[in-house]
């Protein structure tokens, strides 16, 4: 049973997985550990990964990129509405407000929603997982911001559902990297806590958590997140401020070209990357727009300068969470960056000298940290590994407050919490009450108990007190409990009766129709891809073998044809040439037909080529055979003096006749043409050497009669038995008697 961890970022997806010696991060299909967070349309394929990465240029309205931004979001809030910009893509209201990307499939368009756009990409990443391990893997840990809501949260598992993974955990993705760091810190106190500060920042956002540990356990203390800030927003000032430039020099707007900003932002990007080890970064972009070739310089100082309120926001995220853990900076052991926009010096520097330190902790690796962490957490929850004991206590990032509906009768309720934890008291009378407050610790349960004789109802949703960005739904589900039993009342007794009532909820995510659709169109695609690419492996087959007899026919197979029969297949492979470019849509037994003619048709010049080249060894493989067992028949030697006469002139008369066939083949072959089939196949030579050998091989090696045993001579007298008063045992033998057992000299056999 394999257990995987998959970090879905904005940009890339990192998959590992957790083997008996640790964790490995897979590589994917190119070799790279990283793969593209995208899924691409083209005609009847559909390509995911590195494969709609290779082509999104030509292909970018058709491409989905970044779906972590809208999974889980309503069409009009602030962050859909925002993505609408920077993707190119298009995006469409869809149900009560859902957001719905159409895109050309299969000579149609079809609207996806993003949890199913996400299933692609964790479908990708299961291929990845699955080739390594030559079988089927289902059992995985998601990561997710630790700002995702309750319906991001949903769209994920709904996504993982329609994948067929089963996903054991959403885990917030800087708990699981620090996972990843606390759990091989094996020297960590018992007693004494250790904090560290972690700062996650990727290529859409940015978290920052102060995290305490002790040994086998990690407490998540505070977090601070920001949606829009990360490695996209520094590319995103460098793009614009080379679109400003090449306005006004070229009088070309990048801003009204999806595919031309999209080219600039890729090229700002390297652009960054450079920036980060040079002074002084360049940018050229060939045929840009309008035919038009631009170039750009940028210093590593004016970009600070552009920067600078990026840097602002990270300053304010970081004290945002160093606030709200309660602790001092001399509190702080060390600072860990994770994400790849953590590799900008300027960032480094600035995360650096807030927390006063000499320079940050990269102990982690920075783009697959969170994925190892995942991977841990799923081996951790399966029965088939065995982990070392690590206890993660993370918090929720907003209060959750319940409520629920007055029946004019006893309106009542209590909570049972565990006390010392540092969470407020939860009020236990009106209708509605904080049941988790922010930061609370998770998992983390709490047992409430109604007094009520009628049904009603209870409502959960976010506290009017969580900063949710504009078009977030607050409510989170609503549950509706009947059949309560109405019982008179009792003297108090000490026994409880349990009673299960029907609870009914109403929480987010898809229907189970809405899945059970989402998972027959993925399996109707799935199979699609596996027809495209049985189709594109026979096409690929046939021009193979089309472009090989184009090289044969005037090299290998050449002298095995005559040139009218060369003539005649040049045609027809020019002819199959031209037929596959004009059909590259086929179906794979239209493919295989036509390999197959192709094969039959320089099947007799490939059977004669076979034959030149295996003939040779026969004929000396017939001629050993001769020459061996012929210097058996005709030899003299002692070794074989027990063999008859009978015997070797049947070997001879064996060897006469392979003699005889070898003359007579040889003859025909060497007067054969090679255009033509030969007579006397090349097995037909080695069934004759085998069955010389069989003939004759049992008579050679007939192993020689052992001598017969010496009879006692018939005159003789018995011997008499000695006694032991005449000392037989140490007394010399007689010679008489040796001489009378001695058999005479004429009876003896000399060979």
């Amino acid at each position: 049973m394999a257990c995987i961890g998959i970090d879905i970022g904005q940009q890339n997806a990192v998959v590992a997985i957790a083997r008996r010696g640790g964790i490995d991060v897979l590589s994917n299909e190119v070799s790279k550990p990283l793969t593209a967070s995208m899924v691409g349309f083209l005609g009847k394929e559909r390509k995911l990964g590195e494969q709609a990465l290779s082509g999104i240029t030509s292909n970018l309205t058709n491409t989905i990129t970044g779906v972590k931004a809208v999974i889980g979001k309503k069409y009009h809030s602030e962050d859909v509405q925002k993505e609408l910009n920077l993707v190119g893509y298009k995006m469409i209201e869809v149900g009560s407000g859902n957001v719905g990307i159409p895109v050309s499939y299969n000579e149609e368009e079809v609207v996806l929603t993003p949890e199913r756009a996400m299933s692609m990409v964790l479908k990708c990443m299961q291929f990845i997982a699955e080739l390594d391990q030559k079988g089927p893997v289902t059992d995985v840990v998601l990561s997710v911001p630790h700002y995702f809501t309750d319906a991001e949260r949903h769209a994920m598992l709904d996504a993982a559902k329609v994948a067929g993974l089963n996903c054991l955990r959403l885990m917030n993705d800087i708990t699981a990297a620090a996972l990843a760091y606390g759990i091989y810190k094996t020297d960590m106190p018992v007693d004494k806590p250790t904090h560290v500060a972690f700062v996650d920042c990727g290529a859409m956002d940015t978290t920052v958590a102060i995290i305490s540990f002790v040994k086998g356990k990690l407490t998540v203390l505070s977090v601070a997140c920001d949606r829009h800030l990360g490695g996209r927003d520094f590319d995103m000032i460098l793009a614009e401020h080379f679109a400003a430039e090449w306005k006004e020099k070229h009088k070309i707007d990048a801003k009204s070209s999806k595919k031309a900003m999209y080219r600039l932002v890729t090229a700002a990007e390297k652009t960054k990357k450079i920036l980060s080890a040079n002074p002084q970064a360049p940018i050229n972009i060939e045929n840009f727009m309008n035919d038009i070739d631009v170039k750009g310089m940028m210093d590593r100082s004016e970009m600070l300068a552009v920067a600078e309120p990026l840097l602002v926001k990270l300053d304010g995220i970081m004290e945002q969470a160093f606030k709200a853990s309660g602790l001092m900076k001399e509190d702080i052991s060390s600072v860990e960056i994770i994400g790849g926009t953590s590799r900008i010096p300027a960032v480094k520097d600035r995360i650096a000298k807030w927390f006063g330190l000499e320079r940050c902790s990269t102990t982690l690796n920075a783009d697959e940290a969170i994925a190892k962490g995942c991977a841990l957490q799923c081996a951790m929850l399966s029965p088939a590994f065995k982990v070392r004991d690590f206890s993660v206590n993370d918090v929720t990032m907003y209060p959750i407050a319940l409520s629920w509906s007055s029946t004019g009768a006893v309106d009542k309720m209590e909570v049972d919490q565990d006390e010392g934890e540092g969470e407020e008291k939860v009020p236990t009378t009106g209708s509605s009450s904080v049941v988790f407050s922010k930061f609370n610790s998770v998992p983390n349960t709490k047992m409430l108990t109604f007094y009520r004789k009628e049904a009603f109802s209870l409502s959960a949703s976010y506290d009017s007190t969580a900063t949710l960005p504009m078009g977030f739904p607050m409510k989170l589900a609503d549950f509706t409990v009947t059949d309560i039993p109405a019982e008179p009342e009792k003297k108090k007794s000490r026994k409880v009766k349990r009673i299960a009532l029907t609870v009914q909820s109403r929480t987010g995510g898809l229907t189970s129709k809405e899945l059970m659709e989402a998972q027959e169109a993925e399996a109707n695609m799935q199979l699609l891809d596996k027809m495209i690419k049985a189709n594109a492996e026979a096409m690929n087959a046939l021009e193979a073998t089309v472009y090989k007899y184009r090289s044969d026919i005037s090299e290998r197979l050449g002298p095995f044809f005559p040139e009218s029969d060369k003539e005649k297949f040049g045609e027809a492979l020019t002819t199959m040439e031209d037929w596959l470019y004009d059909n590259a849509d086929q179906e794979k037994a239209v493919y295989d037909a036509k390999r197959k003619e192709m094969l039959d048709m320089f099947a007799p010049g490939e059977e004669r080529y076979l034959e030149a080249e295996t003939r040779p060894d026969a004929f000396a493989e017939l001629e050993k055979a001769i020459a061996a067992f012929a210097g058996f028949a005709s030899s003299t030697d002692e070794q074989y003096a027990h063999i008859s006469a009978e015997e070797k002139q049947k070997v001879e008369a064996e060897v006469a006749q392979a003699q005889a066939f070898h003359s007579e083949a040889k003859a025909k072959l060497d007067a054969l043409p090679a255009t033509e089939m030969p007579p006397v196949k090349a097995a037909d030579i080695s069934a004759k050497a085998a069955a010389l050998t069989k003939a004759c091989k049992p008579i050679m090696s007939k192993p020689k009669p052992l001598p017969p045993k010496p009879e006692p001579a018939a005159d003789a007298p018995p011997a008499e038995p000695a006694t032991p008063s005449e000392g037989a045992g140490d007394s010399p033998p007689d010679e008489g008697a040796d001489a009378a057992e001695a058999p005479k000299k004429d009876d003896m056999e000399v060979e």
